[in-house]
């Protein structure tokens, strides 16, 4: 990715010609001159010594500025700077504190990112009634582990009332006030038929006779006993059916010429069935209800029904289900599913703190248009896979039906907890859990919610957890998915080691999540996948992402193959491989007011990259704290990509486990990056970079701040342009860089009011500013330079063919000092060490530097012509005292021109040297150092 190893050997040869510079250039007094005076730009004002500077650097107590220069200057307030495009970033100004500020913000500014402690409030807002509020944010339903046998046990600390101890006392149950007036027989198994004539005394043995002799409207109470029957009540009639309890009444299925038998069956219009305390056992189905007829089921077991426990069906049907256990349907089933609940046709089924169990294929089943499903304060656990390894859903609804499901504990079922599938399906889950749902037998799905072709779900106060494969799931045209105040996490990967991901999005589909915790999930945070595809996020936090098995990958955020993702207020941290990940053409990632922090490398100790845009991707940033991640804080990588940064701050990126890279932005392989008021700092090795042919940087009102070098010493540039790549700068503030604060290596550099504070020796010994290399090309404009350990702007050729041109206009540099050089690389060689000298502008052996009024103000040496061609038309050298304000080598290939140049206090003001000075290897001891 960055290819410095070379620009070593450069360094060297660097340091070989300000060693060369130290040895003795006379020391003839010079009287001062007349101070030069020229027409300031916009912000720069008069200095002392003649020429311009910034006013920002000027217009301090102490700063330097000539008199009355400063007059009616606010530095408190930051100029506009127009750009190029139109647009306007700010100027530099002086902060409260005595700082420079310009166009960047800090963390916590009321336009920049969110400051470094602030949390997005994500999570579950609030718990159903009678569930547990935990320590974490989520909630516990309050599952009692001691309910009776017989009973289920339910949300909020409760069992369904269907076990032997919510049996009454005595042989009947009591219908109280309800039955008042009404007929009311009585049925106990094994009694007299001939006999019966309903009374307490004469019970009827069947409840089939009982519905039979009620008439239309009445009770039949059933004793405790196994009736094996078929019950039906038909259109017109309105009866109510009491067992004494479920855990003594069974109403066992029956088959017809080997054919089972639908148990309990209410059909036709205003037929209504009021049935309690029964146990339904058997049949083709448990409860039947179709043709608009209506079932209100309270305190019952429906079990063991061979194709569903309980349907209603067709436009008109209503089913209640209160109370009640639903369990092992689909026992004999063989390869179909068995749904424990069933709706279909447009009929309406409302279950209330309802156990549905252990049934086949699918627990809970809403299917067709108009279909609703309610469910509340229940539970859907344990449904089995079919035979083939496919099924065991939780709650499935499919073909236009509407679910709304409120305070329900969906758990430890196969291949989907809640799904929701086809146009016109909805599906509403609120105040619930989605846990552990298991992967079918090849070892893939697993998911805790799923919306698929066309679909519409809604999820709110959710905790969706350790499902496998994905914990929620979006795919197909048109399906959409809303998550709000939910917490996804834990998700499991496959048996191959792949995904468990916890947001998923493909093929089309939307997500849009608000409020939500996305947390320790494997592979990939919240992803988003192929055309059409949109994820957004706003007030979330995604954090934990595990790698794969392998060790490798889990980002955060994650777009791929022209997806759309977009997150605002979001916090991204501690994921592994990338923060946010962005790539492929058509792929477009939005990022506002959000923190990626604290990313982490792979098993092979690369990446923990914060940001990264890649392969024709589009990734727009604002407002973003990009900072503590690993290798790389935000990268750019590709022809085609765009990596748009605004408003924003990277900082703090940490080196791989070996040493290597910390860097604050880089772009390659004609990758494009435009960052408008970034602020880039405490970073190692490099600022910001870029490298290859067609790659394109661009700075507007930034700052790069105390880039540091590797832990061997090396490095710690501020900006680099390298392999022919192109850096622009608008508004740029470059400060306490190491070894360099600008470097071009073949490539080309554009600045516009730029300044350098602070450039430290490397481990080399050698500060430069700007420095030009080989093909470079540099193309000036109010450029200041202080407080430089070494050179101000330096033009060097590589094998004396690929030559450097820098053309400036408005320079201002001063307080350059001198630094300690050494050379040689290894034991074998000598390594001589002495104290270089200060320079201000430098070129080498076929070099260009053109130069239009300049302010040189330093110790050592203004112009240092190597063989080069300098220019310099209006300008102030002035305090070179170690050396001379303009040293020419006197080559055949050199050239030095100077118009209208002042020299003031120097130790000389020029000086031609011979070309026969001695080579590196045999310079002589220094006599003083640093």
């Amino acid at each position: 990715m960055v290819h410095l190893g070379a620009l070593q050997n450069h360094w060297l040869c660097l340091a070989a010609v300000a060693l060369l510079a130290a040895i003795g250039c006379g020391n003839d007094p010079v009287p001062t001159r007349q101070v030069a005076r020229w027409e300031c730009p916009a912000t720069w004002v008069a200095y002392e010594r003649g020429g311009c500077g910034p006013a920002v650097l000027l217009c301090v107590p102490g700063g330097g500025a000539a008199p009355g220069a400063c007059d009616g200057v606010d530095l408190s307030r930051p100029p506009m700077i127009t750009l190029p495009d139109g647009g306007t970033v700010r100027g530099f100004y002086r902060l409260p504190d005595g700082g420079i500020g310009g166009g960047w913000p800090e963390p916590g500014d009321p336009d920049g990112p969110p400051a470094e402690d602030w949390v997005p409030d994500a999570g579950i807002a609030t718990c159903a009634e009678g569930w547990l509020r935990l320590p974490d944010g989520t909630c516990d339903p309050m599952l009692r582990t001691d309910c009776p046998e017989g009973s289920g046990a339910l949300p909020g600390g409760r069992c369904t009332p269907t076990a032997l101890s919510d049996c009454p006392a005595g042989e009947y149950a009591d219908p109280g006030a309800e039955a008042q007036g009404a007929t009311v027989v009585h049925v106990r198994s094994g009694s007299n038929p001939a006999v019966a004539d309903g009374s307490v005394a004469r019970p009827f043995a069947t409840i089939t006779e009982g519905v039979r002799n009620v008439g239309l409207r009445g009770w039949v109470l059933v004793a405790a006993g196994v009736y094996g029957e078929r019950l039906e009540v038909g259109p017109g009639a309105t009866l109510h059916v009491l067992g004494l309890c479920a855990a003594r009444v069974t109403i066992q299925g029956i088959s017809s010429a080997g054919t089972a038998l639908n148990a309990v069956v209410v059909s036709g219009t205003r037929a209504m069935l009021d049935l309690r305390g029964v146990t339904v056992r058997g049949g083709r189905g448990g409860l039947v209800v179709d043709h608009r007829a209506a079932l209100r089921a309270t305190g019952v077991i429906v079990a063991e029904a061979s194709e569903f426990g309980i349907i209603g069906g067709g436009t008109g049907t209503t089913v209640e289900v209160i109370g009640s256990v639903v369990r092992d349907s689909g026992v004999q089933r063989g390869s179909a599913s068995a749904p424990g609940l069933l709706v279909q046709s447009g009929a309406v089924l409302r279950a209330i703190s309802v156990l549905v169990a252990d049934t086949a294929g699918l627990g809970i089943l809403a299917l067709g248009e108009g279909s609703t499903l309610e469910l509340e304060s229940s539970v859907v656990r344990g449904t089995r896979q079919l035979p083939d390894g496919t099924g065991g859903g939780g709650i499935h609804a499919e073909g236009g039906a509407v679910v709304r499901a409120t305070a329900v504990l969906v758990a430890d079922n196969t291949s989907a907890g809640v799904r929701a599938t086809g146009v016109r399906t909805e599906l509403e889950l609120v105040s619930s859990i989605v846990r552990s749902t298991r992967p079918v037998r090849d070892g893939t799905a697993g998911y805790g919610v799923d919306a698929r072709s066309g679909a519409f779900v809604r999820v709110t106060s959710v905790l969706v957890e350790d499902n496998t494969d994905l914990g929620v799931g979006v795919g197909g045209a048109g399906a959409m998915l809303e998550l709000a105040s939910c917490v996804v996490r834990g998700t499991h990967p496959r048996r191959d080691g792949g995904r468990g991901q916890g947001i998923h999005v493909e093929d089309g589909a939307a997500v849009h999540a608000v409020g939500v915790s996305v947390a320790d999930n494997t592979e990939g945070g919240a992803f988003a996948h192929g055309a059409g595809s949109i994820l957004e996020l706003a007030s979330c936090v995604v954090q934990g992402t595990r790698p794969r098995s392998d060790g490798n990958f889990g980002p955060g955020l994650w777009a791929e193959a022209s997806a759309e993702l977009r997150a605002t207020s979001t916090l991204i941290a501690d994921n592994t491989s990338v923060g946010v990940l962005v790539r492929g053409k058509g792929t477009m990632l939005e990022l506002a007011s959000s923190i990626v922090r604290g990313t982490h490398s792979q098993s092979d100790g690369t990446g923990g990259l914060g940001i990264s845009a890649e392969d024709g991707a589009v990734f727009r940033a604002t407002q973003v704290l990009v900072t503590d991640n690993t290798e790389v804080g935000g990268r750019a990588v590709g022809s085609g990509t765009v990596l748009q940064l605004g408003m924003s701050v990277v900082r703090r990126t940490r080196p791989r486990p070996g040493g290597l890279h910390g860097l604050g932005i880089y772009a390659y392989r004609g990758a494009a990056v435009r960052a408008t008021g970034v602020l880039v700092a405490d970073n190692i090795e490099i600022g910001i970079g870029a490298s290859g042919a067609g790659t394109t940087l661009e700075i507007l009102g930034g700052a790069v701040r105390r880039t540091r070098p590797r832990s061997t010493g090396a490095f710690g540039l501020g900006l680099l342009a390298q392999d022919g790549a192109v850096l622009r700068a608008i508004g740029l503030l470059v400060a306490d860089s190491t070894e360099t604060g600008i470097t071009l290596h073949a490539g080309t550099c554009e600045l516009n009011q730029v300044i350098m504070v602070g450039v430290v020796p490397s481990r080399l010994g050698l500060g430069i500013g700007i420095y030009a290399l080989g093909e470079a090309q540099v193309v000036a404009s109010q450029v200041a330079l202080q407080e430089v350990r070494g050179a101000i702007i330096a033009a060097l050729p590589i094998q004396e063919l690929l030559r450097a041109q820098v053309t400036v206009q408005d320079v201002f540099a001063r307080e350059v000092r001198s630094s300690t050089v050494r050379l040689g690389s290894d034991g074998s060689r000598r390594r001589p060490e002495g104290r270089a000298v200060a320079y201000g502008l430098h070129t080498g052996s076929g070099c260009m530097f053109d130069a239009t009024r300049v302010v040189l103000d330093s110790g050592g040496f203004g112009f240092f012509n190597a063989s080069g061609a300098i220019t310099l038309r209006q300008g102030v050298i002035s305090r070179q005292t170690d050396g001379a304000g303009v040293v020419d080598l006197a080559t055949p290939d050199s050239a030095t021109n100077l118009e209208s140049v002042s020299f003031l206090d120097n130790a000389t003001d020029t000086v031609t040297r011979r070309a026969d000075l001695p080579t590196a290897s045999e310079l002589p001891s220094p006599t003083r150092s640093e």
